[in-house]
């Protein structure tokens, strides 16, 4: 898609540097997003493989939001 209507980002690294690592919690907070629609995260595995999208996908419309506007995104293994 054009980046007018996607972009795509990637992280394999935390906010240390620190290669990210499926024993470690994360979070990542979604700040006034600067989309027309709507945002979404997905997560793969270390292959590049898409996760099942029941546990490892949230977006704009179904995550919980605070009241700031600010939505707070947490990764962990279960």
């Amino acid at each position: 898609m054009p980046e007018d209507q996607a972009v795509y980002l990637a992280s394999t690294h935390d906010s240390d540097g620190e290669l990210l690592d499926s024993s470690t919690n994360y979070r990542a907070i979604v700040i006034d997003a600067p989309v027309e629609h709507f945002w979404s995260v997905t997560v793969y595995d270390g292959y590049g493989r898409l996760m099942d999208l029941s546990a490892h996908n949230t977006n704009s419309e179904f995550a919980a939001h605070k009241a700031d506007g600010s939505t707070e995104v947490n990764f962990r293994s279960d």
